[in-house]
């Protein structure tokens, strides 16, 4: 790929497909000439920073202070969001789904990239959104193949109120009416349980006396969140059916509804390209071990972290044990204590060390199951063992 350069062009540039290939770079009209605006106004020392210009966007779409924040960094994204779509397209041939269907799947998940964002743990924000887009694309298509056999009722019951708010905002309806429809989903999940377990995909819609309570409930708490105009039966079944609707439309969006710029475009971008120069593999190669390299160094931080958290005896007995190969009996008697409470101890240091490990893997989208904790163990023995070597 021929890389954007010019800020100018990172923070305004689209990816364009065509047959299902990328044919090059759309620029924005509205956000170039935000963007030539802004540049008038920064120090001409970071005009050319992209950090300083991913910063800029960031913090003024976290205090929406800054009009067209969010579009500038969509465009900043374009590149991971493609590699991501190309890694599974090329990995899966034979799940079905093309390059830019997928690129659109990842596209969707930006408002969660930028929510989940935390600039203060190191992170650079292209290669945190890449890890979202990857994992994202793969759930994605799981809660497709769901969405495809689930009944209305039934999605309502599987969707979170997060993912109902974003799929709401994307169909453009204001923030009260969202209130509304997020108030009558609540209502519905509370009083509407399946009765069978194992048929919680065909869900039917809630009988009579149901939804009288949902109605009920609904009407005692519309006005603690603002709504005055109660609604009937009726009307509250049309929100709930719309926001089924709205789910539906955000887990199989139009593939031209995200990065099409809906203005008048500039001049065309580079186009990507697979020459000598920049061979696809390559960038593809180099791309992923710069991913692997850097959960490398964010593990080893992760376990570092963890072991200055532990109590100076169990560091004590941790140095004995893999620093001076001492066994658990000599160590025992060194401390005139019992066998059996530095084997306890050892074991509370490697668990210690193994949550750690997962609650990175939660806040940083890395999904490790507790299969895949245990099996680490050993991992973390020959770890232990090199942090304490003389």
């Amino acid at each position: 790929m021929e890389p954007r350069r010019r800020p100018i062009d990172v923070f305004s540039g689209f990816l364009r497909f065509e047959n299902d290939r990328c044919c090059g770079w759309r620029r924005e009209a509205a956000l170039v000439r935000n963007m030539r605006q802004q540049l008038t106004a920064v120090p001409a020392d970071e005009a050319d920073n992209l950090r300083f210009w991913v910063m800029f966007w960031y913090e003024g779409w976290h205090a929406a202070s800054r009009p067209l924040a969010e579009r500038h960094l969509w465009a900043y994204l374009q590149e991971p969001c493609y590699w991501a779509a190309y890694r599974f397209v090329s990995g899966y041939t034979g799940s079905g789904y093309g390059l830019e269907e997928c690129f659109q799947m990842a596209a969707f998940l930006t408002p969660r990239v930028l929510r989940g964002f935390d600039p203060h743990q190191g992170n650079y924000l292209e290669r945190y959104a890449a890890r979202v887009y990857s994992s994202g694309i793969r759930e994605t298509l799981r809660e497709r193949h769901e969405v495809n056999i689930c009944t209305d009722w039934a999605l309502l019951r599987a969707t979170s109120r997060t993912r109902l708010n974003d799929a709401l905002r994307l169909q453009g309806l204001a923030e009260r009416t969202i209130a509304q429809y997020t108030l009558a989903y609540t209502c519905f999940g509370l009083v509407y349980v399946p009765r069978r377990s194992g048929a919680s995909r065909q869900l039917q819609r809630p009988n009579a006396e149901e939804w009288a309570q949902i109605l009920q409930l609904f009407n005692d708490q519309a006005i603690g969140h603002g709504i005055d105009k109660l609604p009937d039966a009726t009307t509250l079944e049309q929100w709930l059916l719309t926001c089924a609707r709205a789910i539906r439309a955000y887990l199989n969006p139009p593939s031209t509804s995200i990065n099409d710029p809906g203005g008048s475009d500039e001049e065309p971008l580079a186009f990507l390209s697979s020459g000598a120069d920049a061979p696809l593999e390559q960038l593809i190669a180099e791309y992923e071990e710069q991913e692997r390299h850097e959960r490398l160094q964010q593990i080893q931080q992760v376990l570092h972290g963890a072991l200055a958290r532990l109590d100076g005896r169990q560091h004590d007995i941790l140095q004995l044990y893999y620093g001076e190969g001492k066994n658990q009996q000599q160590i025992a008697r060194a401390f005139n204590i019992d066998q059996s409470t530095i084997s306890r101890r050892l074991q509370q240091a490697r668990t210690h060390l193994l949550q750690a490990l997962g609650k990175w893997s939660a806040t940083a989208h890395r999904s490790l199951d507790l299969d895949l904790l245990k099996s680490m163990s050993e991992a973390i023995d020959d770890w232990l063992r090199q942090h304490f070597r003389p």
